[in-house]
């Protein structure tokens, strides 16, 4: 229990941000190649935290990279950040147009964004 303590500071840390960004990207969900907002949500999140950030990775796709020191040992962290089509006849929400609230992705979005923070705040 007493190694779950600085995990769980670290979250209400950045509980407040999170939950506004989730809220934010759940609120205007993008399709698959068209997450230009998204994406450029994580990669000024990930260069504010001092991450190298690639864009356009696949069209809209982001990679960041920490440097910390001189070793090699490598990390990756992967999260989808596209809302899929939604089906016929589904009830959606009035900002969401043509994707599907049911299965959209802004909380993967926002779990790899807590995971890059706290990955680098530990490492810092």
């Amino acid at each position: 229990m007493t190694q779950l303590l600085p995990v769980l500071d670290e979250v209400r840390r950045v509980q407040d941000e999170m939950v506004a960004r989730r809220r934010q990207i759940h609120a205007h969900p993008e399709l698959g190649f068209e997450e230009h907002a998204t994406s450029g949500l994580v990669a000024s999140r990930l260069e504010s935290w001092r991450y190298e950030v690639t864009r356009g990775v696949g069209r809209t796709g982001v990679v960041g990279r920490l440097k910390l020191g001189s070793g090699t040992r490598r990390l990756g962290l992967r999260a989808d950040m596209d809302a899929l089509p939604s089906a016929p006849g589904l009830l959606l929400a009035p900002a969401v147009g043509a994707a599907d609230t049911a299965r959209l992705r802004s909380g993967r979005s926002i779990k790899f964004l807590v995971r890059a923070d706290g990955w680098r705040a530990q490492r810092a």
